[in-house]
């Protein structure tokens, strides 16, 4: 039951929200945090990065300052790009993460999409032009490092409610094919993609590929997921594996 304090208090936000520039609808009709994610298998390239930073952030449009991670040459370069692509139009100010990881083995370079209506972008009907220039620059290389660049934004009310709880969210091309409590256990949850099924275990908060019928079982080697933020990407059979904030 809802005490008039709280109803005062969300009425409150509410109307400052409107006021803002949100409105109403928009609150209402997309609860939860909204989100844009870019994941790619890549080669040190420069030139490639700087293509994804720069089309993400004309699509997020965000002015807030980016958390990095990645070792000092990657994130001097990335702080560089930043600025390059940055616009004082930007009127966004949700979380900006980007996280380089170097690859143990290569594999084919490739890019999967996310957001918060859909899962994974689909290439024929989803990504945009833009998107599918990346892709063609990415054809035929090899990747050597693991890109992500992501966007959060949480409703306002979303955040209220928020209860620091961690979950496990497994997306495939159909959408989200489970979400799953961290503190779970579970094994040989199978996962269809179009190259067969991918299987996955849960060990009391540690998330791992078990098994996938990819070539370079890349995801197989990643290691556990188990913080928020983490994710574990199978590009060809476009499966995701995330660890996100209830």
């Amino acid at each position: 039951m809802m005490t008039r304090k709280k109803f005062i208090k969300l009425s409150s936000i509410s109307a400052l929200a409107v006021g803002s520039g949100f409105t109403a609808g928009k609150l209402l009709g997309k609860p939860g945090n909204q989100h844009y994610s870019v994941y790619c298998f890549l080669p040190p390239s420069e030139k490639l990065i700087s293509e994804v930073v720069r089309v993400f952030t004309a699509t997020v449009k965000s002015n807030s300052t980016p958390i990095i991670n990645a070792d000092d040459d990657y994130k001097y370069l990335l702080q560089k790009l930043v600025r390059k692509h940055k616009r004082t139009s930007f009127s966004n100010s949700g979380l900006v993460i980007y996280s380089v990881k170097p690859l143990n083995k290569h594999v084919n370079s490739d890019i999967i999409v996310s957001d918060t209506n859909k899962s994974i972008y689909s290439l024929q009907n989803d990504f945009t032009d833009e998107l599918m220039i990346i892709r063609s620059m990415l054809y035929g290389t090899e990747a050597k490092i693991f890109f992500a660049a992501v966007y959060k934004q949480s409703n306002i009310f979303s955040s209220l409610f928020s209860s620091n709880q961690k979950e496990i969210v497994i997306e495939n091309e159909k959408g989200t094919f489970d979400t799953i409590p961290i503190n779970s256990s579970y094994k040989n949850i199978k996962i269809d993609g179009p190259q067969g099924k991918t299987e996955i275990e849960i060990d009391n908060g540690l998330v791992k590929v078990t098994k996938s019928t990819c070539r370079h079982k890349y995801c197989e080697k990643s290691r556990y997921a188990t913080n928020v933020g983490d994710v574990i990407a199978c590009a060809p059979n476009k499966v995701l594996i995330r660890i996100d904030e209830v």
